[in-house]
C-alpha cells in the first residue's frame, strides 16, 4: 500500500509540474489505471482473508468470484487457494451434516454412525 501511495504522490507532482500535457498524459493515465488495479487487488485479498477467517461459505464464494473477476491466480494470491480449499471443505461438511440430520430424523442408527464418522474425518482434516 505504501508503494501505491508513493506512486499516487509522484503522479500528482507530475501533474502539478505540468507533465500531464498531451505528450505525457497517456503514461500518467496508464499509471493511474495500474494503481487502481493494485488497490482493487488489495481489497480482494483482504476480502479473501476475512472470508477465510469467518469460515462463511457465502463470503468465501463472493470473495472467490471477485478474485476471478480480477483474474487473480493461485500463484500470485495464496489467499485464493486457501479460500477455495476451505469453501470446498465447508460445503462437504454441510452435505454430511444434512445427511446426518436426515438419518437422525429417521432414527437410523447405522447411518447416523456413518455420517458422524465422516464428520469427524472432515474435522480431523482441518486439524491433523
Amino acid at each position: 500500500e505504501r508503494n501505491i501511495n508513493a506512486l499516487q504522490t509522484h503522479i500528482h507532482k507530475a501533474i502539478v509540474l505540468g507533465l500531464d500535457s498531451n505528450k505525457y498524459a497517456d503514461v500518467l493515465s496508464r499509471a493511474n489505471d495500474v494503481i487502481a488495479d493494485m488497490e482493487e487487488e488489495i481489497k480482494v485479498k483482504k476480502q479473501l482473508k476475512d472470508a477465510i477467517k469467518s469460515k462463511n461459505i457465502q463470503k468465501l464464494a463472493k470473495a472467490i468470484k471477485n478474485a476471478g473477476q480480477l483474474m487473480l491466480n493461485f500463484e500470485s494470491c495464496s489467499e485464493l487457494s486457501q479460500a477455495v480449499a476451505l469453501r470446498h471443505r465447508l460445503v462437504e461438511i454441510e452435505k454430511v451434516v444434512q445427511q446426518l440430520e436426515k438419518a437422525t430424523n429417521k432414527k437410523d442408527i447405522p447411518r447416523m454412525q456413518e455420517f458422524m464418522r465422516a464428520l469427524v474425518a472432515l474435522g480431523q482434516s482441518e486439524h491433523p
